[in-house]
């Protein structure tokens, strides 16, 4: 009987481990060339912005007004580091617009020409679509664990279109065009530069995994120093770790599978990072006041708000239409609303389609793409509430990362379905993103000129949001201070208080307008119109005593500065009034004690001190006659 010859058994292809796609993506040069074309396609998309000016629209208390950041002095720097200016602690954001004052000076002899701002707003805008485009390459590489055929090619499409879909997105705009959003676009730069190094360190068999980890711990100081938007970084990265990292989990290889304990001790550094930038965040809106209480904003009306934003960015992500620099939040907010059920019910059947996906080990893809959407979204939800924006376009800057991402996987997978020849396949998905990514463009192009100026960014916003009181206020100012129609201007401004009775703004720009008519008859109506709504607010009541003097009724005059006093006994400006009221009235003592306690309280004051030294300075001695 013939024996079967033996055969060896094939030999065992070791498995393709998780980030083993981005040594295989082509050479450093191909991707160092993508790298470049990416820069110049952001650039050549937003050069329209480099034509923009400071806004009346917190750039005047940021630059035009506040000399504290002109330079990198050890004056300056001192303050970058320890200033709260207008809520935010962002000294490193500071670092770089006190650069930008420098460099423009110069170069064009003006440090506070906005050209030099915006282009630096441009380059890392830039950077930060180069970084998508690499993690781009580690996830998705990650993601496709087997071989398949043009595996590299499709993987490496798909990142440089995730990064398109980023760039040239309408939504960026804000971000970039306006320079006081620095601190939005600097610190998510370093945020994708810390991710980008933490998946170099996570890929099975790194060299130099710890030196990866300390680069990332540095890149994720520098960007909570640049803004906290990044502080749920340490929860986005156990998510990768799961997804598409497989790190942990049945999905993992016994060749890559850590225990669940040693990755949060991996990411506790990060979570004390994250924790004391989440605490000088809050300090920081507390200390202008800026944070609302639950009296007034309360919790089922922010978790309200949070499922509406949830909702509103994805919308506007793929109908980027009718953008606006102000989407106000009416307060109080009415949580059964048909708009914010509506997103309540969305949201609520998201998280249980996406529970039960994540259950099942399904999709793993669009489970980590939409958690990680939400967990960046979490700090401006609502929950901690500050200002009065609803939502705003800026805050879907980094959230839009995932979503571009798994949009990008979504097409590379319909590129690699069998139903169809690749080539043709390739042409006509090519076709759509061509046309995709040129829509995106013209349409970026076009929101960068809503940004130019404060005249076209609130005749823009008053068109798309004819309900929101401040872009009607704004409107009204743009129509009195630029072009000079008062009758157009204070019924835009009734029209904001009609819209918020309480836009405290709406009501000081009728004072402003009256009083350089010089129309004191209706400015004190104005006034008392003022008071009625807000009956402790000094400067209307300080504003009404004045117009009152002016017209000759001190003794009215008299009782409002007197209430002022009672608000705040250290209002220079009234007790100068109440002294000349004094005075007139006889009462020198009295006048004088006014007039000191004026200069004491604000040295600076001078009216008061002028006043003072006039009353206080005896009179020159008349020279003897001649006899």
């Amino acid at each position: 009987m013939s024996r079967a010859p033996h055969r060896r058994p094939p030999p065992t292809q070791p498995p393709k481990l998780p980030g083993d796609v981005v040594a295989n993506v082509g050479p450093l040069w191909a991707r160092l060339a993508v790298v470049a074309a990416l820069l110049m396609v952001v650039i050549l998309a937003f050069v329209p912005a480099l034509r923009g000016g400071f806004l009346d629209w917190d750039d005047k208390g940021n630059f035009l007004q506040n000399p504290h950041y002109r330079g990198l002095g050890f004056t300056q720097l001192r303050w970058m580091f320890t200033t709260f200016h207008m809520g935010h602690y962002q000294p490193l954001s500071w670092v770089t617009l006190g650069l930008d004052y420098l460099w423009s000076q110069a170069l064009f002899g003006d440090g506070m020409n906005p050209f030099g701002y915006h282009l630096t707003n441009i380059l890392f805008h830039a950077g930060s679509t180069a970084l998508v485009y690499l993690l781009g390459l580690q996830l998705l590489g990650a993601a496709v664990r087997r071989e398949t055929p043009r595996r590299a090619l499709v993987v490496h499409a798909a990142a440089v279109l995730a990064a398109l879909l980023f760039a040239l997105h309408p939504l960026r705009v804000e971000s970039v065009a306006w320079a006081t959003e620095r601190r939005d676009v600097q610190s998510s730069l370093f945020l994708l530069a810390t991710v980008v190094c933490y998946v170099r360190a996570a890929r099975p068999g790194a060299a130099r995994r710890g030196p990866w980890l300390g680069f990332a711990l540095l890149l994720f100081t520098i960007s909570l120093l640049s803004r906290a938007m990044g502080m749920t970084l340490p929860v986005i990265l156990l998510l990768l770790d799961w997804y598409p990292l497989r790190r942990f989990g049945r999905a993992a290889t016994g060749a890559t599978r850590w225990p669940l304990g040693a990755l949060l001790l991996e990411k506790v550094p990060f979570g004390l990072l994250a924790g004391g930038a989440a605490v000088l965040a809050v300090t920081a809106q507390r200390s202008v006041g800026a944070a609302m209480l639950l009296t007034t904003h309360s919790i089922p009306a922010r978790f309200a708000q949070a499922c509406f934003g949830l909702v509103f960015y994805i919308e506007k992500t793929l109908v980027p239409l009718h953008l606006s620099p102000i989407y106000e939040i009416k307060l109080p907010l009415d949580p059964t609303a048909p708009r914010y059920l509506i997103a309540a019910a969305l949201v609520a059947a998201a998280l249980v389609g996406l529970t039960m996906l994540a259950l099942r080990g399904r999709a793993q893809a669009v489970v980590a793409a939409f958690a990680c959407y939400a967990i960046l979204l979490l700090p401006v939800l609502g929950f901690v509430q500050s200002g009065s924006q609803l939502a705003a376009d800026r805050y879907s800057y980094l959230p839009s990362v995932p979503l571009m991402l798994l949009l990008a996987a979504g097409l590379a997978r319909v590129a690699q379905a069998p139903s169809a020849p690749f080539r043709g396949r390739l042409l006509g998905l090519g076709s759509l993103v061509g046309a995709a990514c040129l829509t995106l463009a013209i349409l970026t192009g076009r929101q960068c000129g809503v940004w130019r100026s404060t005249g076209t960014l609130w005749t823009y916003a008053v068109r798309v949001c004819p309900d929101s009181s401040i872009a009607v206020n704004s409107h009204g100012w743009v129509l009195w201070r630029e072009q000079g129609r008062a009758d157009e201007a204070l019924a835009a401004f009734r029209r904001a208080i009609q819209l918020q009775p309480a836009n405290e703004q709406a009501h000081k720009n009728i004072w402003v307008v009256y009083r350089e008519l010089g129309r004191t008859d209706e400015l004190i109506q104005a006034y008392r119109d003022s008071i009625r709504i807000f009956p402790t607010l000094v400067d209307a009541h300080l504003g009404l005593a004045n117009a009152l003097l002016r017209r000759g009724e001190t003794a009215e005059a008299r009782r409002e500065y007197e209430r002022v006093l009672q608000a705040d006994p250290r209002n220079a400006p009234a007790r100068h009034g109440l002294a000349g009221i004094l005075k007139q009235q006889h009462q020198d003592a009295e006048a004088l004690a006014q007039l000191r306690l004026a200069v004491a309280a604000d040295p600076n004051y001078a009216p008061a001190r002028r006043l003072l030294e006039q009353w206080t300075t005896p009179p020159a001695a008349s020279a003897p006659r001649p006899p």
